[in-house]
């Protein structure tokens, strides 16, 4: 019994000093890969800045989400029924929206001639690029690059 219980040990010791082996070399691994995510984003700067600058401004309050145009602090919106949370729109781009919205569903027809299947094409592409754009947001590698330029 007692061989029994030395050998326990023997297996207990070894294996607990093998997992904090590996967790070395986990956490070594880890530092040279975000020492090559800091190279990466020093060679490649001006692309970062770029990516910062798409999400930054596609999520800016202060201008419209789909045409860009600076909103003065009296414009009012309505957050649209089926869009995400947060999508603000200056007074035309809200009302064509709205349309799109209604003759997408079938409750309305197309009152104005630029109101054809292009438009239709037009808004559901840009309602996928916020929806993409805000996958990538929610993404480990963006968090982490958002890290990396806080701490710059």
């Amino acid at each position: 019994m007692g061989l029994l219980i030395r050998l326990t040990s023997r297996m207990k010791r070894r294996h607990g000093a093998e997992t904090n082996a590996m967790g070395k070399i986990f956490n070594l691994q880890d530092r040279i890969l975000r020492k090559g995510h800091r190279e990466t984003l020093k060679a490649y700067q001006e692309r970062v800045e770029t990516i910062r600058k798409v999400i930054h401004c596609s999520s800016c309050h202060h201008r419209c989400a789909m045409c860009g145009t600076q909103l003065q602090t009296t414009d009012t919106w309505r957050r649209p029924v089926l869009s995400a949370p947060g999508i603000i729109f200056c007074e035309g781009c809200r009302e064509e929206f709205d349309d799109y919205i209604a003759i997408s569903r079938g409750e309305k027809e197309p009152d104005v001639f630029w109101h054809n299947q292009a438009w239709l094409d037009m808004w559901a592409a840009w309602l996928r690029y916020k929806k993409t754009v805000s996958h990538f947001i929610d993404t480990p590698e963006f968090g982490f690059l958002m890290e990396e330029l806080d701490t710059e």
